[in-house]
């Protein structure tokens, strides 16, 4: 009886000695922040497969452009369309209201990310000119890039 008793007891200090190791080996992992998701999978070069500005097919007007974008906010574009995409800067990441990201770059324009994957990211540009030279480039801008 005595027996029983002493091996009741052990066995109810063994089971809560191994869950307070088990409850001591939980993962110290930070928890992941969604901008940073977002600037991971942002951050690589993406090449242009079509443009539209105002609904109308621009894509020849981008041939061949590329953009990098970096974990360090900023960015570089090959065959960079001045105005439009300088050939580099930098961005900060500001949330939108639709649950999606913005970047706002560093000569002022925003830039909507309407939509990213790891193949393909969608982003939205209104750029109004700043003087009548370049008039024509003024409108909203699509761009589909992929990897």
């Amino acid at each position: 009886m005595k027996s029983d008793k002493v091996i009741t007891i052990l066995t109810v200090l063994l089971i809560g000695v191994l869950l307070v190791l088990l409850q001591s080996c939980k993962d110290d992992a930070q928890p992941v922040d969604d901008d940073d998701v977002f600037t991971s999978r942002l951050s690589q070069t993406w090449k242009v497969k079509r443009v539209t500005a105002d609904d109308v097919d621009v894509t020849g007007a981008f041939k061949n452009m590329t953009i990098t974008f970096k974990a360090d906010q900023s960015y570089s574009v090959t065959n960079a369309v001045s105005p439009i995409w300088p050939a580099s800067g930098s961005f900060e990441i500001v949330p939108a209201n639709d649950g999606q990201y913005d970047l706002k770059r560093n000569d002022g324009a925003t830039v909507n990310v309407t939509s990213l994957s790891d193949s393909s990211v969608f982003l939205e540009l209104f750029y109004t000119s700043q003087s009548g030279r370049v008039a024509g480039v003024s409108g909203q801008y699509i761009f589909e890039l992929t990897r």
